[in-house]
């Protein structure tokens, strides 16, 4: 694995720091079908009111999780039969059958969405596919046009979802989107194309240009990806042809191209040829595994 300008940061002054021994049924690309949770002040994103150090169980009696995705105080999940669950905090959660600094310490079922087969959280809410292929549905901070419905809404709830088919947006599809840690996504179409929409303050979206993008529209030159991930300002993905491509903010060398400039244009990461198998990103750093 070779990684670029990770940049390590101190705890705050206070908090605690915990550790939980790996387990052979968790890897890189998966988790088991159990979700366990666990960790430090989760504010209300565990499913008990109160921090748990140690692994709690979150799935609802008689209910397995499948899938996970979490931003800024809410956990949501997918179950076996690709119904989505979520439970944290307010306003984050967008619950407006709560109190708007209330909470949810248990998994409530979100009926109105459609049976999904992924999710995928941003900085500000949601997103999920659903099984059918057919749509997408958003909730959540809209405000940089993360959602990609064209800016009609500055947000939007969990109880009424911003729901799109994919015909209508996407030149094909299925369409693969990844967990975003900032406010804008990319989707990898069936032919290996990307789209990307949302916050392009510094390039984020690839596309060549600067400016916010509120729907989807073909990025990254042309190339087919295998595997896209993004940050919160930055982004890298796999190539079919090999290598690592990245683009967006590059103040840290997070492009790892020898450089330290942002770039709207995905450029190759130096020194790295060849199979990967995914990448990494965070705040400012970046990660490849070598096949």
């Amino acid at each position: 694995m070779k990684c670029f300008t990770i940049r390590l940061r101190k705890f705050p002054q206070g908090s605690e720091k915990r550790s939980v021994r790996p387990s052979t049924s968790v890897t890189l690309l998966g988790i088991s079908a159990v979700l366990i949770l666990c960790g430090m002040r989760c504010g209300g994103s565990l499913s008990t009111p109160s921090t748990s150090s140690s692994p709690t169980s979150a799935a609802p009696e008689g209910t397995t999780f499948v899938d996970v995705a979490l931003f800024k105080a809410v956990t949501c999940a997918l179950d076996s039969e690709g119904e989505a669950w979520c439970w944290g905090k307010n306003p984050y959660l967008y619950d407006n059958s709560i109190d708007s600094n209330g909470e949810r310490t248990t998994p409530f079922h979100l009926s109105i969405v459609p049976n999904s087969r992924s999710l995928h959280a941003f900085a500000g809410g949601l997103c999920g596919v659903a099984s059918t292929n057919a749509t997408r549905w958003c909730f959540g901070d809209n405000g940089l046009s993360t959602i990609g419905d064209g800016g009609a809404a500055a947000s939007y709830t969990a109880s009424d979802p911003y729901v799109v088919s994919f015909s209508s947006q996407f030149n094909d599809t299925p369409v693969t989107i990844g967990s975003s840690g900032g406010y804008n996504f990319c989707g990898i179409q069936s032919n290996g194309r990307a789209m990307c929409w949302g916050r392009n303050t510094v390039g984020e979206i690839g596309n060549g240009t600067m400016g916010t993008q509120s729907t989807p529209i073909s990025s990254l030159n042309g190339l087919e990806y295998t595997h896209i991930a993004q940050g919160e300002t930055h982004a890298c993905g796999v190539p079919v042809s090999g290598g690592v491509r990245c683009w967006g903010a590059g103040s840290e060398g997070q492009l790892g191209n020898s450089a330290s400039s942002d770039s709207a244009s995905n450029v190759a990461v130096s020194n790295i040829s060849g199979t990967v198998s995914q990448v990494a990103v965070g705040s400012q750093g970046s990660c490849a595994l070598l096949a």
